[in-house]
């Protein structure tokens, strides 16, 4: 792997580290990435450096969550995997949490008095962003990519 390789798989990783994906998780995806052919757990424990155990739970979490898809091979005894071909699927996994934040706000707007207009603007003004982002996304996720 070369090191502009390695850095981007890092990267990523570590992007979806703090959303709460394992790091391990995240290197099979950011290797998955750069990968136009299905790619079997040996191949990303190969690539990668970790055990067969991490890119097996790993392949499983993005398959779960819509991301790869295990690709059979006639003959083949492997798992080979690949990402689902939706250039929009990782923005979907966003809408659901922006909405669920968007709701919070307003049950919160509900339980501030109205005597406390300085609290009530401020979530008045988050949940309004919330809504505004999710009907962004969602209309953007209607659209088809070629």
């Amino acid at each position: 792997m070369s090191k502009e390789t390695e850095e981007f798989v890092e990267s990523m990783a570590l992007h979806l580290q703090g959303q709460g994906v394992p790091r391990a998780t995240g290197r099979v995806f950011g290797c998955l990435l750069l990968h136009s052919e299905p790619v079997s757990l040996d191949q990303l424990t190969e690539e990668l450096g970790i055990s067969k155990a991490s890119a097996s739970i790993g392949a499983r979490y993005l398959e779960r969550l819509s991301l790869v898809e295990r690709v059979p091979r006639p003959g083949a005894r492997r798992d080979f995997y690949r990402l689902v071909d939706d250039p929009a699927r990782t923005l979907a996994l966003h809408v659901d949490p922006l909405r669920d934040m968007g709701e919070l706000l307003q049950q919160g707007l509900r339980a501030v008095p109205g005597s406390r207009s300085e609290v009530r603007t401020r979530l008045n003004r988050m949940a309004q962003v919330h809504r505004e982002a999710t009907t962004f996304l969602e209309r953007l996720l209607r659209r088809k990519y070629p």
